[in-house]
């Protein structure tokens, strides 16, 4: 076989027993067809065509465990944001973006659990977590001999990972 056709914006490899040819794209650009081609007894390659284009998309999105990667988009330069599911936060709020290389950034995504503190300083009295110290536990205040509670409800661990307002002895 003489030499096959090599795809615009590629290479390709001649490799021997059976004779045969192996096609890659250069940056940015992806292979439409067979990466190989194998050389036939009546000396035409198969299969025939092989193209290289410019790549338009990211394709799949990143799995994150307890969250989602969400976009509108997965085509060259869109952007994708980190969304946790309930009781969790993103490690990092950056987004990620669809490089010209057909790839997401590798930013780290992660989402973490949202825990708030386990030893909250209470003005004028004391906590006791009535349920742990991660999203939508409690916490009941009690306050020290001569204060009052100006509210009586437990706190809850909010999603900015803080009990909310404690300053309620007085």
């Amino acid at each position: 076989c003489v030499r096959p056709d090599i795809p615009y914006m590629g290479t390709g490899r001649r490799t021997e027993s059976p004779t045969k040819y192996i096609f890659e794209c250069d940056e940015d650009y992806e292979l439409v067809g067979d990466k190989e081609v194998l050389c036939r007894s009546d000396g035409t390659w198969t299969p025939s065509s092989s193209t290289c284009q410019k790549r338009t998309h990211c394709g799949e999105l990143p799995t994150v465990a307890n969250g989602f990667v969400r976009t509108n988009f997965t085509t060259i330069n869109s952007t994708a944001w980190l969304e946790c599911n309930e009781g969790y936060r993103p490690l990092s709020n950056h987004p990620i973006h669809c490089l010209p290389t057909g790839s997401w950034t590798s930013l780290s995504l992660r989402c973490e659990i949202i825990k708030c503190d386990q030893n909250p300083v209470i003005p004028h009295g004391k906590g006791e977590l009535l349920s742990g110290y991660l999203y939508g536990s409690k916490l009941r205040i009690t306050c020290d001999e001569g204060y009052e509670a100006v509210e009586s409800w437990p706190r809850e661990c909010h999603e900015n990972g803080t009990w909310g307002y404690l300053d309620i002895c007085t």
